[in-house]
């Protein structure tokens, strides 16, 4: 288990940002920002950790809006916590693990990179209210590991976070990944298919898949031209900053 890990009962690939240092000196701020698979299956254990001693003020769900019809939103629907469905989607439009035609062979890479190109105005709209806000923040999808993972990467770059940093951060996903794929076999969305089989690569969290990641964003000159390019001022690239680190 990654020392940034939360051990969670009914959530299995949640970790804190905090304590990711950035290249002048800073730190992502300790339970601010934090990162999760779906939180449908919360205990009320759970819930109290995340909304009385972490301050949980704001979810935001990177699933489809019918995901989160079928799935669920869990316990924390009945709290006063913040909630932005901001859908992240690809070329294909759909959830990788769900794709009928996602083949035996693929580019995890590829399809993030598709993601910048379809998704900028949620993108950013993410990375405004987490600048936004004083407390803690979880962003999550299904499994918590392509379109949260995707998130997770464009913020710590620009928050100047090292890449290697990143992809050490995606690749802890990979010990968490036989338990986030029993958990996706059972959701409702997997139940509407009449076979489910998911090809290996779909659910593998490989450090490369993040670092090609990584170069084709720099193509944009970076995340935080990536994020400029798509609405996001300079002010708030130091709000975002000036909130999320320290």
């Amino acid at each position: 288990m990654s020392p940034r890990e939360l051990d969670l009962q009914g959530a299995v690939n949640v970790r804190d940002l905090g304590g990711l240092p950035t290249a002048d000196g800073r730190t992502v701020r300790s339970g601010r920002l934090l990162r999760s698979d779906s939180l449908s299956e919360l205990t009320e254990s759970d819930v109290r950790t995340l909304v009385d001693e972490l301050q949980l003020e704001l979810i935001i769900d990177l699933r489809a809006a019918a995901e989160v019809e079928r799935d669920g939103r869990g316990p924390l629907a009945q709290r006063p916590v913040r909630f932005a469905n901001l859908p992240l989607q690809g070329q294909h439009q759909v959830r990788l693990d769900l794709a009928a035609d996602a083949g035996q062979d693929g580019d995890l890479a590829a399809h993030y990179a598709s993601y910048l190109e379809h998704s900028g105005p949620n993108l950013v709209a993410a990375a405004r209210l987490l600048g936004q806000t004083r407390t803690a923040s979880v962003v999550h999808c299904a499994a918590g590991k392509d379109r949260t993972g995707i998130l997770v990467a464009l913020v710590l770059q620009a928050l100047g976070v090292a890449a290697e940093e990143v992809v050490a951060d995606y690749a802890a996903t990979a010990a968490n990944m036989p338990r986030v794929r029993e958990r996706l076999f059972r959701s409702p969305s997997a139940q509407l298919r009449e076979t489910f089989t998911v090809p290996d690569w779909i659910l593998a969290a490989e450090p490369d898949t993040m670092r090609r990641f990584l170069t084709h964003l720099d193509g944009w000159g970076g995340a935080a031209a990536y994020l400029a390019d798509q609405g996001f001022s300079h002010a708030e690239l130091v709000a975002l900053r000036d909130n999320l680190l320290t």
